[in-house]
């Protein structure tokens, strides 16, 4: 999963909760500022009202004791807390009011006393509308008015001064409160939904998501959370599919096999079951390498997905595939078991298969070993078709046999004989037309020398595709042949191959080897026979240094006079003969008395069976049987260090096989060749 990045551009939960003191202390600042605006105008006027009665009281006492009686000759202007007198003029005061009166001429009291009062000091008065208590005093021909707060003024500020506590507090109280709320819905009321979110995770929920946050702290906590979150989502994800699904295949595995078996018995459903297994995997690991097996593996998955849906596709084991295809007929299921076989064929795949028709469920475990039954039955009866050496030479795709492949169905046992012989019409009705088709085609093997470890030569090997079936090896391919005489098509066909693919080896600049062409023995005995061989090289400009011709020792007949003229013939042309399963029936030794070969070829083969000290005798004493007759050496199908350990004790130099290198095509080779060129 890519790294995220979790830095945010909101701000964060000090400086959100720094904005939201600041904005309080504001609010606070403003409200305590109106406040006391508030205080001061009603502390005035309360003070204004009590000093009123008091002055009241007071003057009242100086006029009781003094006589005097106020009228309104006399006037006094005074201008906020302080007014100057200007003039006395008789009984009447004359005013002469400053700049200052009469920019606030609007809102002066009025008020009547005399000079004598004003030097008594102390008189009543209203200012702006509110009562005051105030002295005078006389400074030179003015007078100073000025009012006065006394211990009534105090009182009353102390009451001022309460309320505005309780006020202050009734704020705090407010403030308090609105922290808590933003503290809840900023901080509380986030940590909440993801601790929410975690027990979510905890109960085995990993979908669960915490949505984005107002501060830069908790918004990045809230995308680290869902980070994690996804990652365990991702593994547990992956946990789940690894634990129910084939890693090499991807398609289900065991687990899931017997989860889905116990659905299908409580549901009680048809059910179509299908055993697959791969042929000569084992081999194949062995010689060519797990990776090729590895890939045999998935396209036989692969062709069992796009048949019967990769839903209902199980691997069970090893090289071992079963299908479970609910709500099907048996029609559909003997349709879809022949699509399959027809999709193996057709990419080279060697396949053992079964099948059963379940119609309930409840009889699942019946039926899928019926179905067990019949694959394995399938695997026996393609082994018994194959020859001991044949399987165990395996090709870049094993060998098929398609009766031995057939699906589903049941058959009886004692029926080898006639696969083969469905095997053997098969070969013979359609031998020229997959000539014609291209269906036959030359792979080439290298033959090597110990020590140097480079090829000398190669030998030819043919393959036949059918485009209905899996490949045929030369070991079913050429005892058909030599049976209905039509080898001669066989050999004519190889030789202009080989023409034709060294052509091609020297358009792309590549060096060419000697070829060793296996003859079919029978078509050329005599020298009539030889002759039409040396016509057809001729024809397609093949010289003796270019071909070598093998002839099979385990297929000639004894005492074969015309086959001796043939060699003959070929060695006068200049051509070398190599004697092929060399060991294999007494034709072999005969052909060595009266034919100077010029190199025999030992079947690896023969000594896999029972190996030991015994076989390494046999194989020694041939070594040295064709050395005494001044003969080279060749072992063919060396495929383990072992056996090349054998064979360098007993002598033998000259190996071929796949310990060395498969059979390639042309284009194979051409292509490895430039692979090689552009890794130098």
């Amino acid at each position: 999963m890519a790294e995220k990045n979790f830095c945010s551009e909101k701000p964060g939960l000090g400086r959100s909760m720094s904005r939201s003191m600041i904005l309080m202390a504001l609010v606070t600042a403003v409200f305590v500022l109106l406040m006391g605006e508030y205080v001061k105008l009603y502390t005035l006027e309360r003070a204004e009202q009590i000093n009123a009665r008091a002055g009241f009281r007071q003057i009242e006492s100086y006029r009781e004791k003094m006589g005097v009686s106020f009228t309104e000759a006399f006037r006094l202007i005074v201008s906020g807390e302080e007014a100057r007198w200007y003039a006395l003029d008789g009984k009447r005061d004359v005013v002469t009011a400053s700049q200052e009166t009469k920019e606030i001429g609007k809102t002066l009291g009025e008020a009547g006393f005399s000079e004598k009062r004003l030097r008594e000091g102390v008189f009543f008065t209203r200012i702006h509308g509110r009562m005051h208590y105030c002295v005078a005093k006389r400074e030179g021909r003015f007078w100073l008015v000025r009012t006065v707060h006394g211990v009534f003024f105090v009182r009353e500020m102390m009451r001022s001064l309460l309320y505005i506590t309780l006020t202050a507090l009734l704020i705090m109280v407010m403030q308090v409160w609105l922290v808590l709320r933003i503290t809840r819905r900023r901080v509380l009321a986030p940590l909440e939904e993801m601790n929410a979110g975690m027990e979510e995770m905890e109960g085995g929920n990993y979908g669960v998501r915490i949505r984005e946050q107002s501060s830069r702290e908790l918004d990045d906590l809230a995308a680290h959370m869902n980070h994690l979150l996804e990652s365990m989502e991702c593994h547990m994800d992956a946990l789940k599919f690894n634990n129910h699904h084939d890693l090499l295949t991807r398609v289900w595995n065991r687990n899931a096999l017997e989860e889905r078996m116990a659905e299908l018995r409580e549901r009680r459903v048809s059910c179509g079951v299908v055993y697959a297994d791969l042929n000569g995997l084992k081999r194949i690991n062995d010689l060519l390498g797990h990776g090729e097996g590895d890939r045999a593996l998935t396209d036989l998955a692969d062709a069992l997905s796009r048949i019967f849906g990769k839903q209902n596709v199980y691997r069970a084991g090893g090289d071992e595939f079963v299908v479970m295809d609910e709500l099907m007929t048996e029609e559909d299921l003997s349709q879809k078991c022949e699509a399959f076989r027809a999709a193996a064929a057709s990419i080279h795949l060697s396949v053992a298969a079964g099948c059963a028709y379940c119609p309930d469920t409840v009889f699942l475990e019946d039926c899928m070993k019926r179905a067990d039954a019949l694959m394995y039955e399938d695997k026996r009866l393609y082994y018994a078709c194959h020859r001991e050496e044949d399987r165990r030479t395996p090709q870049s795709a094993p060998p098929a046999v398609p009766e031995a492949g057939l699906l589903g169905g049941q058959r009886p046992d004692g029926k080898v004989r006639e696969l083969r012989q469905s095997l053997e019409e098969y070969i013979r009705s359609r031998f020229e037309e997959a000539l014609d088709a291209g269906e036959m085609q030359l792979y080439y093997q290298p033959v090597v020398r110990s020590g140097e470890e480079k090829p000398f030569c190669e030998e030819a090997l043919i393959r036949w595709f059918p485009q209905d079936r899996g490949m045929i090896s030369p070991a079913q391919i050429l005892p058909v042949l030599r049976k209905y005489h039509m080898g001669r098509k066989l050999d004519t066909f190889v030789l202009r191959q080989v023409a034709e693919d060294r052509r091609r080896e020297e358009k792309e600049g590549m060096g060419c080897l000697p070829v060793s062409v296996n003859l079919t023995g029978e078509e050329f005995s005599g020298r009539e026979a030889a002759d039409r061989i040396l016509e057809t090289c001729a024809a397609w400009g093949i010289g003796p240094e270019q071909v070598r011709f093998e002839v099979s020792g385990a297929s000639l007949p004894e005492g074969s006079g015309d086959l001796l003229a043939g060699l003959n013939r070929l060695r006068e042309a200049g051509f070398r003969i190599w004697l092929d399963d060399f060991g294999r029936g007494s034709g072999a030794l005969l052909l060595l008395e009266i034919f100077d070969f010029d190199a025999v070829k030992i079947d690896m083969g023969m000594f896999r069976r029972n190996p030991g000290e015994k076989a390494t005798e046999i194989l020694k004493s041939l070594v040295r049987l064709a050395d005494v007759l001044g003969t080279v050496t060749i072992a063919k199908g060396v495929e383990t260090e072992e056996e090349r350990k054998m064979l360098r004790e007993a002598g033998c130099r000259n190996y071929q096989g796949y310990i060395f290198q498969e059979p390639m095509s042309v284009g194979e080779m051409i292509e490895k060749r430039e692979r090689e060129g552009k890794n130098e």
